[in-house]
């Protein structure tokens, strides 16, 4: 896949000198206070709620690198933007992974690319369309 470096975000060192458990405080609380209720993404959509905040600082798939889990905590206050400049890779059903998730139908899945100080990483989006829309 050829990454267009136009589609690149920077992000804010906001979160410098924060602990690992801090920093997922912090995106957790930027979350809430930034996107919680509203639709972000232009192209790309997808509704903020409480439970996006949660599985964003929390995932379910660990991430034991400190300084992945720190930049992915960084990119919290973005996720607009984020979004926006993800490439869309596609849909996949709920439970083909082999977990199933309560009132949801599908995912749909995008590549998002972002830079954090003088680094750069990747990582995918799961956007998740429910029962209830």
């Amino acid at each position: 896949m050829e990454l267009n470096m136009f589609k690149l975000t920077s992000i804010k060192k906001r979160f410098e000198g924060l602990s690992e458990a801090e920093s997922q405080k912090e995106a957790r609380k930027v979350i809430k206070e930034k996107f919680s209720g509203k639709v972000i993404g232009k192209d790309n959509k997808a509704f903020v709620n409480g439970t996006t905040a949660d599985e964003y600082t929390h995932p379910i798939k660990k991430i034991d690198d400190a300084e992945v889990l720190k930049a992915k905590m960084r990119t919290s206050s973005e996720l607009d933007n984020l979004l926006m400049v993800s490439e869309y890779l596609g849909r996949r059903n709920d439970g083909a992974d082999g977990h199933t998730h309560k009132n949801v139908e599908y995912f749909d899945y995008y590549f998002a690319v972002f830079k954090v100080g003088d680094k750069y990483y990747y990582g995918l989006i799961d956007v998740e369309k429910t029962t209830e829309g």
